[in-house]
């Protein structure tokens, strides 16, 4: 029904933690961490954004 939607040219809002489902269905993706927008652009570049930012947590002492 989603893909039925978004082919509409309905804006839809999905709030997920599946990077799965928001490649299969957005256009484009905002990460916010602690209510501030950390990313906002098509899924691959947020996800790129997401991943170098835990990048460097874990290198952090």
């Amino acid at each position: 029904r989603l893909r039925e939607i978004k082919e509409c040219g309905a804006t839809i809002v999905i709030v997920s933690h599946s990077l799965g489902q928001i490649e299969a269905f957005c256009d484009r993706s905002i990460w916010i961490d602690g209510g501030r927008v950390r990313a906002d652009g098509t899924p691959a570049e947020t996800h790129a954004r997401y991943a170098a930012f835990m990048d460097g947590k874990k290198a952090q002492p």
